[in-house]
């Protein structure tokens, strides 16, 4: 379903629902790393975020679903700095 590298999969609680990190084989060079929401049932897929920079660092985004699936939460790096992102998964479903 992710023909990129796959860093990093984590599933919803109910296994309907998956979010991954993808695209390392190029980041340095294309700034092509994506967190992206996959829907197992509709076969949907949302990217959440796409052409991450890169900042110098080998920061991966970790997404992972929290507060009983109702997010997903992962970081993403910048020029000395990391920061915290929070998308809510009832408008990716939707």
């Amino acid at each position: 379903m992710w023909p990129e590298a796959l860093g990093h999969a984590y599933s919803s609680k109910s296994g309907k629902y998956l979010v991954g990190d993808h695209g390392y084989k190029e980041w340095e060079i294309t700034d092509s790393v994506r967190v992206s929401f996959y829907n197992i049932e509709t076969k949907a897929e949302i990217d959440i975020a796409s052409a991450m920079p890169f900042s110098g660092e080998q920061n991966h985004p970790h997404p992972y679903f929290a507060m009983n699936d109702k997010v997903i939460c992962y970081t993403f790096a910048e020029k000395k700095r990391n920061s915290f992102a929070i998308t809510f998964t009832g408008q990716l479903i939707k």
